[in-house]
């Protein structure tokens, strides 16, 4: 479970945001980014700037913080389920390619 206090979340949020920055180069540099990984992606980005943007707010406003941060816990978690299936399904598509002698 993700702890709810608002630094463990933002340093969550940061490694996250590096991992998915990785990934993202590293498809393109395949060239295995289709329009539908693109669309994925965009969409995880999305998700990902509105969750950033919540805890920032939560964090100068501090209206409902345990509430809030509870909520954005629970968006990362999503946020990072939908992240790794993607990047399963993408694995396994590029497993499918490779060769076995």
């Amino acid at each position: 479970m993700i702890d709810s206090d608002g630094d463990t979340l933002r340093t969550k949020l940061e490694d996250f945001s590096r991992r998915l920055r990785v990934r993202t180069d590293e498809f393109r540099r395949r060239g295995k980014f289709s329009d539908v990984h693109q669309s994925l992606l965009r969409r995880i980005q999305q998700r990902h700037d509105q969750l950033a943007a919540k805890l920032a707010d939560t964090e100068k406003s501090r209206d409902n913080e345990d509430l809030i941060k509870s909520e954005c816990a629970r968006d990362f978690k999503a946020l990072l389920d939908d992240f790794l299936s993607m990047e399963e399904r993408l694995n396994a598509e590029a497993m499918k390619g490779v060769k076995t002698w």
